[in-house]
């Protein structure tokens, strides 16, 4: 079991989604990748994905 914590890149905004998705399930999915999307464009936010396996289980 391995675990580790990386910080997530624009190829990863699915994966974030994903996840986001099950904290906010009033959101639909396209307002939640909008919104990673934009985040990486503004290059001012920086997010981290927890893997464990390689498998993402949580993200900040």
């Amino acid at each position: 079991m391995t675990q580790k914590i990386k910080i997530a890149q624009e190829k990863d905004i699915k994966t974030l989604v994903n996840l986001a998705s099950k904290l906010w399930q009033n959101h639909n999915l396209s307002e939640l990748e909008a919104e990673f999307t934009q985040a990486f464009i503004d290059e001012k936010t920086r997010f981290f994905l927890a893997l464990k396996n390689e498998a993402a289980i949580g993200f900040a």
